[in-house]
This record gives C-alpha cells, structure tokens and sequence, in this order.
C-alpha cells in the first residue's frame, strides 16, 4: 500500500462505473485523459491507480491511500523519475483493457508528460506473475 503521504497529487477521477448497469463490453476498454497538479516540489517516480465503490446506506469500500488497508490494495505504476515544483503539471491518458488472453487479466497502457515535456509511454500487462517484488 502506497501511504497517504508518498501521494504528490490530488486525485482525479478517470472513470466511473454503475455496477447496477454496466456491461461486460462497457468494461473491455476504458480510456481517459487526465491532468494532476503536484502539491509542493518532491520527485515524481510512480503512478498509484485504485477504486472507490459506495453501497446503499453510505458505507463505502475504498482502496485509497487514506484509507485502511484492503485485500485489493492500491495499484503503482513505475515510472521514470522527474523532478516536480509546486504545481507541476502531468498531463496524460490512461487506458485499461481486458487482456485477450484472460479476461480476468489487464492491460495498462499509460502516455504522459510532465510540464509539456517530451511524451512518455509505459506499457503494464497485470498477470499472475505480478507481485510485490515486481517493483
């Protein structure tokens, strides 16, 4: 689990689901765009994903890292170390497909930048070979 206080950024929110009303196509491709601005000058060297899901009543499950630990966890990218400034934008599109392989299998394919600098590509395959120490 990534803690709370290793997050340089707000969060945002890339995609969000109704579980009463998706369908397995809606969920084979997910794509979006997204801008974080970091808080304060720290060193950029991963990406944390994880999701949110609110039942009836208010009670919330949440893999966030200001939240307590799940049996889900949080997701971390790797990525290539940048400095950050206060306010230093990463800009970028993330996107998440089922593998073809094995449906309970995801592909992360993630293009950014940091401060309109040079693009950025990284490819994840999530797989029963990932694990803790993968990182």
């Amino acid at each position: 689990m990534v803690a709370q206080e290793d997050v340089l950024s707000l969060p945002t929110q890339v995609c969000d689901l109704n579980l009463m009303t998706v369908t397995p196509e809606d969920l084979r491709s997910i794509s979006r765009s997204f801008t974080l601005s970091s808080m304060g000058s720290r060193r950029l060297n991963s990406m944390v994903l994880w999701f949110d899901v609110w039942f009836p009543g208010g009670l919330k499950l949440s893999t966030s890292p200001d939240n307590e630990d799940t049996h889900w966890q949080n997701t971390v990218l790797p990525l290539a170390t940048a400095p950050l400034q206060q306010d230093t934008q990463v800009k970028g599109e993330l996107s998440i497909t089922q593998d073809l392989t094995n449906h309970r299998f995801l592909n992360v394919d993630l293009k950014y930048s940091v401060d309109k600098g040079e693009e950025i590509t990284r490819c994840f395959k999530m797989d029963d070979n990932c694990n803790d120490n993968d990182f």
